[in-house]
């Protein structure tokens, strides 16, 4: 991902824009991220490991990814996932966090009354 990339991310991320709504499962923080392994069979199905070049099996050094984190209230579905490296997945979960911890932060300096 580059930078731009990585800058629509975060706005994302911090707004809560993108791809939510109703159109499958969302999560974000008052709801539990569910992850459904049928959704993950899907993409799976039509994106071949970049190691392998296989639809099925192990993929070492990849993981699936959600573009938009079910916390952020990206959908559960094969158009919000991607083939990710261990290694940049890692770097953008630690992203991911620390957007939702600021989205959180400004959430409660604007209602402070939200629940904890």
């Amino acid at each position: 991902m580059n930078d731009a990339g990585l800058v629509v991310v975060l706005l994302i991320l911090f707004t809560g824009d993108g791809m939510g709504g109703d159109a499958g499962k969302v999560a974000g923080p008052d709801r539990e991220a569910s992850r459904d392994s049928k959704v993950v069979y899907a993409f799976r199905k039509v994106n071949a490991c970049p190691t392998t070049g296989k639809f099925t099996g192990p993929c070492a050094g990849y993981v699936v990814d959600h573009i938009i984190p079910l916390s952020s209230f990206g959908p559960d579905r094969p158009d919000n996932m991607q083939w990710q490296t261990v290694e940049a997945a890692k770097k953008k979960d630690q992203l991911e966090f620390e957007a939702y911890q600021a989205r959180l932060k400004h959430e409660k300096a604007i209602c402070p009354d939200i629940s904890k």
